[in-house]
């Protein structure tokens, strides 16, 4: 029974063995291969449909998917816009899915079902190693996004570790009991069922509460890079404000410049013109003495022309203005005595006439009517 049970424990620890070596792209086809990374495997993840937090063990599926080779008779091409198909070479079918996909399918609902039953705790193991272009190996956490170059101690490790110190010890014990010493066994004190459910729960809020932190922690570091993917924006947008501003003011200034250079030129082309003109109106000009004393005469006796023909003019306008303003008056004068007359005889007449004040009123009243 001993033997059988060591059997076990030995079998289950070289599974655990060759599952961890079975992750490890280090062969020579794995070599002539792309390095896969942990973005491609995360994208085949989600194409196979394994959860990242609560499956970990399942990830080494989906790195061996994109390890794999192509089987024998299949091709793949890529087409205009950088998909892969594949093709199979003896009936010339293509098709976008890979040819493992439905077996690697199987395979990962066969583990998931043989470890349904399994507590899972001793194999959530998030750490996945991986290789780089340059063959550096490095391992990569799948719930955290870290990456360390020597694999940390993992749950999957230490449950490796304890079964090979079981196994030590049962073998140990056979020997000695085999020699003829009495080994004292002490049998592992039983656990109820309600305790039993109790750990499982225990496992269960330790597992949620690692989980959450994760998420946590993940969201924490996604706002932080995209507060830093911000700030470079910013900084970015602010260094090209900067910038333009800058050739703004350079091109404001360059303008500023050629236009003072502009108006300073045509201010020297206006005095080197008006210098010139003047030369040439001096050098027109210069005439004999003779000629320039006649002409001079001539343009004296016109200007005196010219203002005895103003000042005549005047004297006529204010004699005309004289003579309006005498007939004026003596229009003025004849009214007035005409209507002194005409007021004198009808005072003279109402004083002769008997009926005089009579036709008077007679003829206000025809008035007021």
């Amino acid at each position: 029974v001993m033997e059988g049970r060591m059997k076990e424990m030995l079998q289950k620890l070289a599974a655990l063995l060759r599952e961890e070596g079975e992750g490890d792209p280090e062969g020579p086809a794995a070599a002539a291969l792309a390095p896969v990374t942990p973005e491609a495997v995360k994208d085949m993840c989600d194409y196979l449909e394994i959860n990242l937090y609560a499956e970990p063990h399942l990830i080494n599926i989906a790195k061996k998917l994109l390890e794999e080779p192509l089987p024998a008779g299949w091709e793949e091409h890529t087409d205009e816009d950088g998909e892969a198909y594949y093709v199979e070479t003896e009936s010339g079918q293509a098709t976008a899915d890979h040819p493992l996909d439905e077996e690697y399918r199987g395979l990962v609902q066969s583990e998931r079902a043989r470890l349904a039953h399994m507590e899972l705790s001793l194999f959530n193991d998030p750490w996945v190693k991986f290789i780089d272009s340059d063959g550096v190996p490095y391992f990569y956490n799948f719930r955290t996004d870290d990456i360390s170059f020597e694999r940390p101690m993992d749950a999957q490790m230490r449950a490796a570790a304890a079964i090979q110190a079981r196994a030590r010890g049962m073998a140990d014990r056979a020997r000695l009991e085999k020699e003829g010493f009495k080994v004292k066994r002490v049998e592992a004190p039983k656990v109820s069922a309600a305790k039993a459910r109790l750990v499982a729960q225990l496992h269960q809020n330790q597992m949620d509460h690692e989980l959450s932190k994760a998420r946590a922690e993940a969201l924490a570091r996604q706002e932080a890079e995209d507060a830093l993917q911000r700030q470079l924006e910013a900084e970015r947008e602010k260094a090209a404000e900067e910038e333009r501003l800058r050739v703004e003011a350079e091109k404001q200034a360059m303008l500023e410049a050629l236009r003072r250079k502009q108006e300073a030129d045509g201010r020297r082309a206006t005095v080197i013109q008006r210098v010139y003109r003047g030369h040439m109106a001096r050098k027109r000009t210069e005439l004999p003495w003779e000629l320039r004393e006649r002409m001079s005469f001539v343009l004296h006796r016109a200007w005196a022309c010219h203002v005895a023909r103003n000042v005549a003019g005047f004297l006529r306008a204010q004699r005309v203005r004289l003579e309006k303003a005498r007939r004026e008056v003596e229009c003025a004068v004849t009214l007035q005595r005409m209507y002194r007359g005409h007021l004198g005889r009808a005072r003279y007449a109402a004083e002769t006439d008997e009926n005089g004040p009579v036709r008077q009123r007679e003829r206000a009243a025809a008035v007021i009517r």
